[in-house]
């Protein structure tokens, strides 16, 4: 383990341990000193990539271990005693535990729970789903979402909230889903703008409710200047940016590739992404609105130069169709950033056949749970 990460463990003053630990879902590992966390994640990784890399694993630490979180999605539950508000519970996707303080988004948290959680008690809710709170934290601007299954009064909900919490946009979203999900099929305003910005790697980000932006920002811009450092050192004419969220990747990238083709399946980060280009002045990215599996297997897409590809696909890593289309189409090189490492060496399996590691990185953009962001570079072997 490097210095730097002996170095910054011992330079942070512990917080006292929250209370809810070992109850909650939200943290796995919070009682472990941060560099005891760093030594057990790289363990772990490297025993999971033992099978296709024999090299050290570096991890990178988060820059911050506390309050480093940018977004998060707190739902409702029922008991006995009445409706509660916070975390799933340990190991239990079908209880929620009431969370009267948090460490990972922001101090202001807790403040907020309690006033709607005293809100909907006045009121004898029990239509309420999740509560979705995202924050800029290079910009201290922050969204409070509510999603509900059946209407209720919006303006009573705003002013519950902003005399506790400094948001600068609410929202309120129709979700009558069976699906343990939080996803409104209707949304309204209910003050400011709607969205929030966020400023990273001297870019500035419109994010929406339901589009994908990194969750650890300070790591992102760790995360971003590794890819670049790579991206320009493969020199490569076209650059496919897949699972491409509102751009952040594409946008790191622009000065050092000549074409970028984005592609994103939400509408939503899509929107963000061709507003983001344009705030910023950035003219060399195309955005498409497609699945990267649809993208990847379409005629048009065949024709394309070859290619360096950066995929960042969700947990579940690359759909089937989109593993079996990205090898055919061969690229030269792909990058590959996963927060699942369990996904990402199933995926490897069968890339291998084609292609053979050049490198591997990690970085902890997920302090205190057991996760871990890997970037993994290929190159057509």
């Amino acid at each position: 383990m490097s210095n730097s990460i002996s170095y910054l463990s011992s330079h942070i003053s512990a917080l006292t341990l929250c209370r809810h630990f070992g109850t909650c879902g939200g943290c796995q590992i919070q009682d472990l000193p941060y560099d005891s966390q760093l030594q057990l994640k790289q363990k772990k990784l490297q025993m999971m990539m033992a099978p296709f890399w024999k090299e050290a694993l570096p991890v990178h630490p988060s820059p911050e271990i506390y309050y480093y979180r940018n977004k998060m999605e707190f739902s409702f539950g029922k008991r006995i005693e009445g409706i509660t508000l916070g975390l799933k519970k340990k190991k239990r996707w079908d209880t929620t535990l009431d969370i009267e303080e948090c460490h990972l988004l922001s101090a202001e948290t807790a403040g907020l729970l309690k006033a709607v959680r005293e809100w909907m008690a006045v009121r004898g809710l029990v239509c309420l789903r999740y509560l979705v709170v995202r924050e800029g934290k290079n910009t201290d601007q922050r969204m409070v979402f509510l999603h509900s299954s059946q209407e209720i009064s919006n303006q009573e909900f705003v002013q519950a909230v902003r005399p506790v919490y400094p948001a600068t946009t609410i929202l309120w979203g129709m979700n009558t889903k069976l699906a343990d999900v939080a996803v409104a099929d209707r949304l309204e305003v209910l003050f400011g703008s709607g969205f929030i910005e966020e400023k990273l790697g001297g870019l500035l980000f419109r994010i929406s409710p339901t589009s994908f932006f990194q969750t650890n920002t300070k790591g992102a811009e760790r995360l971003y200047a590794i890819l670049r450092n790579w991206i320009s050192e493969a020199h490569p004419e076209l650059l496919l940016d897949l699972y491409g969220g509102c751009g952040g990747i594409s946008f790191s990238a622009a000065e050092i590739v000549q074409q970028i083709v984005c592609v994103e399946s939400s509408v939503s980060a899509v929107a963000d992404a061709r507003f983001n280009a344009q705030r910023n002045d950035i003219h060399n990215v195309e955005f498409v609105c497609a699945k990267t599996e649809d993208f990847l297997s379409s005629p048009t897409t065949r024709h394309l130069p070859l290619a360096t590809v950066v995929l960042d696909p969700p947990r579940a890593g690359l759909h089937p169709k989109a593993l079996k289309s990205l090898i055919s189409f061969g690229p030269a090189r792909i990058v590959y950033v996963s927060c699942n490492p369990r996904a990402l060496a199933q995926d490897l399996k069968e890339l291998l056949e084609c292609y053979k590691i050049d490198r591997i990185e990690a970085l902890d953009l997920f302090p205190h749970t057991e996760h871990i962001e890997v970037l993994v570079q290929l190159k057509k072997s």
